[in-house]
């Protein structure tokens, strides 16, 4: 996860993605864009109410990711329906060990998504490669996560929050305090809003510029 000035490469009327594997995910509460790097083995973890866009933006990077077709994704899911249009291996949460191949997920290859993280047995968690390939979380309440506090605060994080809430407690984090149920050193962002079909775009097949039609 990454926080950088206003930039990167336009698509039509929209600046959707940066260079590199950047792909921009929402913006901060001061207009700071944030984007998350598909090309690193970083996990990120991603906190916040019900309907702020945690899986919006799992399902997002997800189809970036999938789009070479030399790729493939293991989605953790409880909801295994809402990941049914996309080209992944889906697991239930309630089930571990799950049918894959960890030692076959290489970097480069494999993207992990666990969607309610709080729901991942604790003994799932040795056995995931943290580190090796990206790994993308949510969580509504982090402090249920089963690992210790200190291994969720060493992980990348951001905590969505809506522009236009009115709860007092979302109000305190656009004015630069924290939650409770939040690891430290969250960084609170205002996720894009995306349709459940709202497709990236990606290097290669975005649209050919006008100026080069016109070559």
């Amino acid at each position: 996860m990454k926080i950088t000035p206003y930039g990167g490469v336009r698509s039509g009327r929209r600046r959707v993605a940066y260079e590199g594997m950047d792909v921009r995910i929402g913006i901060t509460a001061t207009g700071e864009l944030v984007t998350f790097d598909t090309a690193s083995s970083r996990p990120l973890l991603l906190v916040g109410d019900s309907g702020r866009g945690k899986t919006t933006i799992c399902r997002y990077l997800t189809r970036w990711w999938l789009a070479d077709t030399n790729r493939h994704a293991h989605v953790f899911t409880p909801a295994s329906t809402e990941w049914a249009d996309l080209r992944c291996h889906r697991h239930p949460l309630d089930e571990w060990p799950p049918t894959w191949d960890a030692p076959g997920c290489v970097e480069g290859s494999c993207l992990i998504v666990i969607d309610e993280a709080e729901l991942l047995p604790a003994t799932a968690w040795a056995s995931l490669p943290l580190g090796k390939v990206p790994v993308l979380l949510t969580a509504r309440d982090a402090s249920l996560i089963p690992l210790p506090r200190s291994d969720v605060e060493a992980l990348p994080c951001v905590g969505l929050i809506c522009p236009d809430s009115t709860d007092p407690v979302e109000l305190a984090v656009q004015e630069g305090q924290t939650r409770l149920d939040w690891p430290c050193g969250t960084a609170a962002i205002i996720a894009d809003q995306r349709s459940p079909l709202d497709a990236p775009c990606h290097r290669w097949n975005t649209p050919t510029p006008e100026w080069v039609k016109a070559q």
